[in-house]
């Protein structure tokens, strides 16, 4: 299945009207960061807008189709001069939003090789709902098998860190080795490799703390200081500079001193950890201008 090359620059309210989402650009995500911490309530469009923020979501996380094959969830031209993959989880899939305008207006193909709650690192991780690590493994082998054979201009990582699972925990020296065996077996000499920072991870449901503290809305913002599962967010970094590919620093797009629940108007996370649709395309100028080094002249 070939998807159709869609600029994603609109939403839809409860009632129906598309409003658009214009992107911000790097000064304006930096000021709308740094209000956010000021905001005490929501105003009554904002209010009326939770009821749809739950279903915020990139359009395949929420289907949830599984974009296991290089061909099965690709955007743009089939026969574009240069190729992007995006490898990862089903935070990968929600990065789609703010990676693909970016991409499509350079005359990118775009090709999502997913699996919710599969990490791209090579390690070995049980989740007894997903009958892991049997499927994973299985889909992560040939995610890397596709993507050597397919020779892409740029290969982009995103992931949830430090997956949980039923078995021993992981420590986060085997985290980065597991994304440091990864990332060097997808560079190529004509691939260039990136890695986005994973998105800060509440305590809660944003969508639901918003909805119960709609004059208190400070009542669902997180310290910056707090993000959980620090040392794991550094293994993520030295990875990337193990592995010498790019790291695409992010949290200056959620965080100043606090990291808020609603940034220039829009739910950041449609849940407590996946990015929601509307954010992500408010992100879609700064992410562009993040990989424009990476992108083919």
């Amino acid at each position: 299945m070939v998807l159709a090359a869609l600029l994603i620059v609109a939403t839809f309210s409860p009632s129906g009207a598309t409003t658009k989402i214009i992107p911000g650009t790097a000064k304006q995500v930096t000021t709308a960061v740094a209000a956010a911490a000021k905001v005490t309530k929501l105003t009554k469009q904002q209010l009326a807008q939770l009821s749809a923020a739950t279903n915020d979501a990139f359009t395949n996380l929420r289907l949830g189709t599984q974009c296991r094959h290089i061909t099965t969830c690709h955007f743009g031209s089939t026969s574009p001069k240069s190729t992007a993959v995006i490898l990862g989880d089903s935070h990968a899939m929600s990065w789609m939003p703010a990676l693909l305008p970016g991409l499509l207006a350079r005359g990118y193909g775009v090709s999502l090789l997913a699996m919710g709650a599969c990490t791209p690192a090579t390690l070995e991780i049980t989740i007894e709902l997903y009958h892991y690590p049997e499927l994973c493994d299985a889909f992560r082998t040939s995610a890397l098998a596709e993507i050597a054979a397919a020779h892409p201009s740029l290969v982009v990582v995103a992931e949830k860190i430090n997956l949980g699972g039923s078995g021993d925990p992981l420590s986060p020296e085997q985290w980065q080795q597991g994304l440091v065996t990864t990332l060097s077996q997808l560079k190529g000499p004509k691939t260039k490799v990136a890695i986005i920072e994973d998105v800060p991870k509440f305590p809660w449901d944003l969508p639901s703390c918003l909805a119960l503290h709609p004059t208190t809305v400070q009542q669902c913002q997180m310290p910056a200081s707090a993000v959980p599962d620090p040392l794991f967010r550094a293994a993520e970094r030295q990875a990337a500079a193990a592995a010498s590919v790019s790291f695409i620093s992010t949290r200056r797009w959620f965080c100043a001193t606090t990291c808020s629940s609603m940034i220039a108007g829009h739910v950041v996370l449609y849940d407590s950890q996946h990015l929601s649709q509307s954010y992500a395309t408010y992100l879609s100028t700064v992410m562009a201008s993040a990989l424009q080094p990476l992108l083919t002249k």
